[in-house]
């Protein structure tokens, strides 16, 4: 909400994931970590989904998609970007780096193009 008391919504109330510790059950937003991952200088633009897990029901990947001007220490640096910034549920448990991410027909990004492809390795 700005000062001027008008709501702006910033993602989908549905991208969410299942995450479960010690008994307790809990909704992950993924757009929580998208967030804390786009604070990185070398991240241009990122995507988060969920993928099965025994342990805590589903966990996080995180689609990082680097400037052009990233050095070649920067996935690692995001990496333990991430590791230093996000705890729990929210800490990704795996980072793919790409180019650019699977679109649906009318530009927006394929999440579940997404999800299954990191389900797949």
């Amino acid at each position: 909400m700005d000062e001027d008391g008008f709501v702006f919504i910033s993602g989908r109330l549905k991208r969410f994931f299942a995450y479960a510790d010690n008994g307790i059950h809990k909704k992950i937003f993924s757009l929580d970590i998208e967030k804390v991952l786009l604070r990185h200088p070398a991240v241009e633009n990122c995507a988060v989904v969920p993928i099965p897990d025994r342990k805590t029901l589903e966990a996080p990947v995180a689609y990082v998609i680097l400037k052009d001007n990233a050095s070649a220490d920067s996935q690692a640096e995001v990496q333990a970007y991430g590791a230093e910034h996000l705890s729990g549920g929210y800490r990704p448990v795996k980072y793919y780096f790409v180019d650019k991410f699977p679109l649906k027909k009318i530009g927006k990004v394929d999440y579940r193009a997404l999800e299954e492809k990191a389900a797949k390795t």
